[in-house]
């Protein structure tokens, strides 16, 4: 017995010595070449340090951040350790990142479940804050003829509870949405648009979330769409309202989304989307003529226009983020014009275009995580 258990120890020393020579010897002579960009972090591998003897305090971190970006099959191993944990132990490669929930449905973890669990809060006076700022933005607009709506998109996990995973439980006392959402009801001023409640109506209707990306699909988004376009038209009934009996969805496979690439993926499972056909097209797509503000430079999607040519409908801008996208199709067709601004999560009133474009209507539209950007809190 005694023997059996040193020739293990023996070997697994030599296992073990094997390994890091192999990794030495390539820094030698390259026989393993690390791709160009990582595949599975969507990223450029570290490049190797050279050594400045007059400054060598960030050499031994920036050597081992090269040593372990280069490592010899560095990324054969972890797409085997990913297949593993999700396929065999149906866990996630990544759960600080992103989380499998029940029936394969993955959720975003960082942000997103430190609302839902309640772990992300803000002090009273920073939500006061924030319902100043939408209280005041709506009697801005309303001077200059008008109409400020703001919207929250609600999260995955909010509309599909049932398919969460385990260690997401909402939070007892209610989240910090729930928080900024009632103080908002108790402004007379703020024209809120709850799309929650109506997407958890809709769920009779078919999935409304993509199961391997964060955000709603073409059928959650086109849901979102009615419950946006209904309060509108309140006050201004000549807005067109799209129905069912205008679109018909057709089930489509379609490469996964963010998430399954986040954990590496992409290549093993796919997503089924629904496409929208229009009945009766008229919104025309381009790309926004304003001059950005210098420190929106880096943003590609920064404008966007929809134009129908239809002057009897009234002009709308909404300030948006990565959940109006799939809104779009289905907004473009409601109004004359409809201008979308991507301002980088900042979500500022915008007054140059507004001013220029001179819309009857602005909707501010959040998806729910990015509301504390409001009181400067990412």
């Amino acid at each position: 017995m005694k023997k059996t258990v040193k020739i293990y120890n023996i070997l697994l020393t030599l296992l073990f010595l094997g390994v890091i020579l192999i990794c030495f010897l390539n820094d030698v002579f390259r026989f393993y070449k690390v791709p160009d960009i990582s595949t599975t972090e969507n990223r450029k591998p570290a490049s190797k340090p050279i050594i400045d003897f007059s400054l060598l305090d960030p050499f031994p971190k920036n050597y081992e951040n090269y040593f372990n970006d280069q490592f010899p099959f560095r990324q054969d191993l972890s797409l085997m350790n990913t297949l593993i944990c999700f396929f065999y132990f149906h866990q996630s490669p990544l759960p600080k990142e992103v989380e499998l929930g029940q029936h394969g449905w993955l959720f975003y973890y960082k942000k997103e479940s430190e609302i839902y669990n309640g772990k992300l809060k803000l002090d009273d006076w920073q939500v006061v804050s924030v319902v100043k700022d939408l209280h005041d933005r709506t009697l801005m607009y309303r001077k200059k003829g008008i109409r400020f709506y703001v919207a929250f998109a609600p999260m995955k996990a909010e509309v599909y509870p049932e398919n969460a995973p385990f260690n997401y439980r909402r939070a007892t006392g209610g989240t910090l949405t729930d928080k900024i959402t009632e103080t908002i009801r108790r402004d007379s001023v703020i024209q809120y648009i709850d799309l929650k409640e109506g997407m958890l109506k809709s769920k009779v209707y078919g999935r409304l979330y993509a199961v391997n990306d964060n955000h709603w699909n073409k059928i959650g988004a086109f849901y979102g769409y009615s419950e946006i376009i209904r309060r509108i038209r309140l006050d201004f009934p000549s807005v067109k309202l799209l129905t069912k009996s205008d679109i018909q969805f057709t089930a489509r496979k379609t490469p996964p989304g963010n998430l399954a690439i986040m954990i590496g993926l992409q290549k093993y499972l796919y997503e089924t989307d629904y496409v929208p056909n229009f009945k009766n097209k008229k919104g025309q797509f381009s790309i926004g003529t304003h001059k950005k503000p210098d420190w929106a430079v880096p943003i590609d999607n920064y404008e966007y226009v929809m134009n129908t040519g239809d002057s009897t409908l009234p002009n709308a801008v909404f300030i948006r983020d990565s959940f109006t996208d799939a809104l779009m199709p289905f907004l473009g067709e409601s109004f004359n014009k409809s201008t979308y601004i991507f301002d980088g999560w900042r979500y500022l009133t915008n007054g140059a275009i507004i001013d220029d474009l001179k819309p009857e209507i602005v909707v501010l539209l959040i998806f729910e995580p990015h509301i504390s950007h409001l009181a400067g809190v990412w």
